[in-house]
C-alpha cells in the first residue's frame, strides 16, 4: 500500500513568475530587469547528458499528485514522473486540467472534496488567494535561498516555487513590413513610443489600414499589459510593491503617475491601429495569426506560446507572376506557403471515443496501443485527450493508426515527442475555446513539418475537414452524435459504396448539405457570418 501525504502538505506552484499582485503583505520576484531588455545574463550551461540528481529513496512507496494546468508540458511531466518513480520509488500522478476548467475552481473543488493534489501549477494570483489557507509553508526548504529573487512571499512565508518564465510582447513580421514600406526594417531603431507610432502611421499610409492585432482574451486586452505599470517602475520587486502600496493607501494619484500615463498612451496606440478596434471582443485569435502571416497586419501582441505556421499569403496578388492570370479562380481557395520538410506522420488527438478509435477499443480495449478504462461506449468522453498518430499513406492508400512507440520508430523519439506535445497543446486550447461556443471537438488531426529546423504546422487545422465538431447541446454518451463535419459525406458513401473500385459521384444535395454544415460550424465557432471569397 502506498503512503499518502496529508492535505496540508500540498505546496502551490505558479506558472508565471512575472505575474504580480496588489495584496498587502506580499512581495514579488522578477526574472530579469524589465528596464533593460537587451541585458544578457551569463549562466552556466547545464549538462543534459548525465543525470546527476541525488534521488532520496527513503520515501519509496509514496504517492503524490501534481495538478498540471499547462497542457504543453503534460507529456514532459509524465516522462519525468516515470523516471523519478523508477529511481526514487515515488509514484507521481500528473492530473491535467482540461476542457476549459478554471485552475482555481478545479483546485478549490478538489480541496472541498477532501482529495487535494499534492502540488498545483497555478498563476501567482491564485497562489496568493489560496496559499495561507491551503498550502504548506516552505520557508525552511533549502532551495529557497537559491530562488530568492524569483519567490512570491505572503506575509513573509513561502508557499510556492517558480516553475517557468513566459515572455510576452509585440511579435512582428519583418518581411511584411519591408514589403509594405519598400525599405529594410531594423527593429533596433524603434526606441521610443513616438518611433513606433511613426512606423505604424507609415504602414497605414502605405496601404496597411490597421497594422496591429490584439486578441480578445483577457491576457491580451489587459492582464499581460497592466503589469507594466508597476513591473517597470524601477525593475525591482521592492519598487513594484512600493507602487502598489502607494495606490492602496491613496498617496499615489494615478492621473499624475507617469507610468500609468505611459501605459495608457501605449494602449491607446495599440487600440488605434488594432485590426479589431471596432469589435475587440469579437477578435479571433486564429484569424489574427493568419492576418500576421498574409500581411494584413504587421504586429501581434502575443507571447512565446504563439505557434508558427507555413502560411505566407492568401492573396493571389502576392503569388508568383505566372499565377496572375488565375487570380480570380484562386481567390478564396488557395494560399502561398513556405516549403517544409514533411514529417511522415499524421498527428491525431482524440478527446472522445468514436470512429476508428471506437472500433479498436471494442476489439481489445485500446486505441493506438493506449489502454483505456472499461465500460466506454460511443461518444464517451475520455479521461484525458490522447495522442493517436497514424501513418501518412501514399496517394490512394489508407492511413494506418499506430502506437506512439511505432511513431518513435518512424520519426525518432525526439520528433515524436514534439508532435505529441504540440498536438495535445493545440487541441486543448481549441477545445476550450470551442466549448465557449457550444461546440465539442471530439477529435482532430494536425500535420507538421520542419521549416528552418523548427516544428511548424503545414496544413489546415481545426476545420470540418480535419476535426469532428459536435453540438454540445443534446450531447448524449452512447449515441452517434450529429456533426458539423464531413461525417455527412462518410455516411452517404458507406450507404452507397462498398469502398472498392471507382467511388460514385456525390450528388448535388449531399454536396450542398455538407457545405451548409461547414458554413454553420464556421458561424457558430467564429460568431461571424460566412462570406465566401472568389467564385
Amino acid at each position: 500500500m502506498r503512503k499518502k501525504f496529508s492535505a496540508r502538505a500540498a505546496a502551490l506552484g505558479m506558472s508565471g513568475v512575472l505575474l504580480t499582485s496588489a495584496l498587502t503583505g506580499c512581495t514579488f520576484g522578477f526574472a530579469s530587469d524589465p528596464d533593460d531588455p537587451n541585458a544578457v545574463k551569463e549562466e552556466e550551461p547545464i549538462d543534459m547528458t548525465t543525470d546527476t540528481f541525488q534521488y532520496d529513496t527513503s520515501l519509496s512507496g509514496t504517492s503524490i499528485v501534481i495538478m498540471n494546468t499547462k497542457a504543453e508540458i503534460q507529456t514532459a511531466l509524465e516522462e519525468i514522473a516515470k523516471v523519478f518513480e523508477e529511481k526514487a520509488g515515488v509514484h507521481i500522478e500528473i492530473m491535467p486540467v482540461t476542457d476549459g476548467d478554471s485552475p482555481y475552481t478545479k483546485v478549490v473543488s478538489l480541496y472541498n472534496s477532501g482529495n487535494p493534489p499534492t502540488l498545483s501549477i497555478l498563476d501567482t494570483t491564485d497562489v496568493i488567494a489560496l496559499a495561507e489557507e491551503k498550502a504548506a509553508d516552505l520557508s525552511n526548504e533549502a532551495w529557497t535561498g537559491e530562488a530568492e529573487e524569483y519567490l512570491t512571499k505572503i506575509n513573509g512565508k513561502v508557499y510556492s516555487f517558480p516553475l517557468c518564465i513566459e515572455g510576452r510582447g509585440i511579435i512582428y513580421n519583418k518581411s511584411v513590413i519591408e514589403d509594405t514600406l519598400g525599405t529594410e526594417f531594423d527593429p533596433s531603431e524603434i526606441k521610443t513610443q513616438d518611433d513606433f507610432a511613426a512606423l505604424l502611421q507609415s504602414l497605414r499610409d502605405n496601404g496597411m489600414k490597421n497594422p496591429i492585432s490584439m486578441a480578445k482574451e483577457d491576457w491580451s486586452l489587459g492582464a499581460h499589459q497592466l503589469q507594466y505599470i508597476y513591473e517597470t517602475y524601477d525593475g525591482t520587486s521592492d519598487g513594484a510593491a512600493e507602487v502598489i502600496n502607494e495606490l492602496k493607501d491613496g498617496t499615489l494619484y494615478l492621473p499624475d503617475y507617469s507610468r500609468m500615463n505611459e501605459f495608457l498612451n501605449a494602449f491607446d496606440l495599440l487600440k488605434e491601429y488594432n485590426v479589431a478596434k471596432g469589435d475587440p471582443l469579437g477578435a479571433d485569435y486564429d484569424e489574427m495569426a493568419i492576418d500576421l502571416a498574409d500581411g494584413k497586419t504587421a504586429f501581434w501582441f502575443n507571447g512565446n506560446w504563439a505557434w508558427p505556421n507555413h502560411i505566407i499569403s492568401m492573396d493571389p496578388a502576392d503569388y508568383p507572376e505566372e499565377f496572375a492570370q488565375y487570380s480570380d479562380y484562386l481567390l478564396g481557395r488557395s494560399m502561398l506557403v513556405k516549403k517544409a520538410t514533411t514529417i511522415p506522420v499524421e498527428s491525431i488527438v482524440r478527446g472522445y471515443l468514436t470512429g476508428s478509435g471506437k472500433k479498436t477499443y471494442d476489439a481489445d480495449g485500446t486505441v493506438c496501443g493506449i489502454k483505456l478504462p472499461e465500460g466506454l461506449t460511443e461518444a464517451s468522453k475520455l479521461p484525458e485527450p490522447i495522442f493517436t498518430p497514424s501513418t501518412k499513406a501514399e496517394l490512394g492508400d489508407h492511413d494506418e493508426n499506430i502506437s506512439f512507440e511505432r511513431c518513435c520508430e518512424i520519426v525518432g523519439t525526439d520528433v515524436a515527442t514534439q508532435l505529441r506535445d504540440a498536438s495535445l497543446a493545440i487541441y486543448k486550447a481549441a477545445a476550450e475555446y470551442a466549448a465557449t461556443r457550444g461546440i465539442i471537438i471530439a477529435d482532430t488531426k494536425f500535420e507538421f513539418g520542419f521549416i528552418d529546423g523548427k516544428l511548424t504546422l503545414i496544413d489546415e487545422c481545426l476545420t470540418p475537414d480535419s476535426s469532428r465538431f459536435w453540438p454540445a447541446e443534446g450531447y448524449a454518451e452512447g449515441e452517434v452524435q450529429p456533426s458539423y463535419d464531413k461525417q455527412y459525406v462518410r455516411d452517404w458513401l458507406r450507404a452507397n459504396w462498398n469502398m472498392q473500385g471507382e467511388p460514385p459521384r456525390i450528388p448535388a444535395e449531399v454536396i450542398e448539405g455538407t457545405s451548409n454544415r461547414y458554413q454553420e460550424a464556421f458561424q457558430i465557432i467564429t460568431g461571424t457570418k460566412f462570406e465566401p471569397k472568389g467564385v
